[in-house]
């Protein structure tokens, strides 16, 4: 069911009126990247579990509007290319289309943010011209919605999960020594994505399930905004351990990994691209560099998974 958005587009256009789309969005990006994670472990076990999450989504709308607000003063087709990709994905996105931009000449950026929050912006008529996620149900949403050109996604690379703790512990979490299974999950404080909606989150649940520990493990879990903020948690000690993307675990310095969760525990995540019913002109080019051989084997330096085609 799609919710209803008007309260939180009401206080995004008062917001942005008051301070400025620039101001906005930087606000935005401070809040879901560095204070979300902090005050997660605050809000979460106590009187307001789900609050950073549902801020988070305010503050997500509130840099979409931001960004609606500067495309409407450009002249269609002569803004830059906007992608919009999930947490897990920013890095290697940015890095990606940056090395597009410096071959063609042509601008683009990238929007992070979780996908469940990018694909409601979608649906609310962000100016995004690509939309890259790790969740085929998200996507299978804005196809369904008319809102994906027909014949896409297109699938890239595929990622795993990992159980994680802070590297300044030594590698030696109550985890790290024993195998796969319920009594991974026996004691500690532990962060992932919310499971309601975010889909390492989503698959980190089935993961928890398939052993028959989601009962013992749900009270003690901290759910955030994005993977991301659930990495950040682990960094900052304010949890024992988290079950991240393996991906986001290996460009870490700060976690270890202590326990690879088997493949067959979750879905596949998968990471798909397509390009959006209202992306301008450019963006198929964009698209096809990103599901071609240079981002490719750019995934794969990142730990993804490439199959051969």
């Amino acid at each position: 069911m799609r919710e209803n958005s008007t309260p939180r587009i009401l206080l995004a256009t008062v917001f942005t009126t008051a301070f400025g789309p620039a101001f906005t969005t930087a606000f935005t990006t401070a809040f879901t990247t560095v204070f979300a994670p902090v005050f997660a472990p605050v809000f979460a076990p106590g009187f307001a579990p789900g609050f950073t999450t549902v801020f988070a989504s305010v503050l997500g709308t509130l840099g979409l509007m931001g960004c609606e607000s500067e495309a409407a003063k450009v002249p269609e087709g002569s803004r830059a290319l906007i992608v919009a990709a999930a947490s897990s994905l920013g890095p290697v996105m940015e890095e990606a289309v940056a090395l597009w931009s410096e071959s063609t000449g042509r601008k683009a950026e990238v929007v992070i943010g979780a996908s469940s929050t990018l694909a409601r912006q979608i649906q609310n008529g962000a100016p995004f011209d690509l939309f890259v996620t790790a969740h085929a149900s998200w996507m299978d949403v804005l196809v369904a919605e008319g809102l994906v050109e027909e014949g896409e996604p297109a699938a890239l690379a595929g990622n795993g999960l990992v159980v994680i703790e802070s590297a300044r512990d030594g590698g030696q979490g109550r985890a790290g020594t024993r195998p796969w299974g319920a009594e991974v999950f026996a004691a500690g404080r532990w962060a992932l994505g919310d499971p309601a909606h975010v889909p390492a989150g989503v698959y980190a649940r089935q993961a928890v399930e398939s052993v028959g520990a989601w009962s013992t493990l749900e009270p003690r879990v901290i759910p955030t905004a994005s993977v991301r903020a659930a990495l950040r948690l682990v960094q900052l000690r304010e949890v024992d351990f988290g079950i991240v993307y393996r991906t986001d675990a290996l460009g870490s310095g700060d976690v270890t990994i202590v326990v690879t969760v088997p493949a067959q525990a979750h879905a596949a995540a998968t990471v798909i691209a397509a390009r959006l019913k209202a992306a301008q002109g450019g963006a198929e080019e964009l698209l096809d560099w990103i599901a071609g051989p240079e981002v490719r084997a750019l995934l794969g330096q990142r730990g993804f998974v490439i199959e051969e085609r």
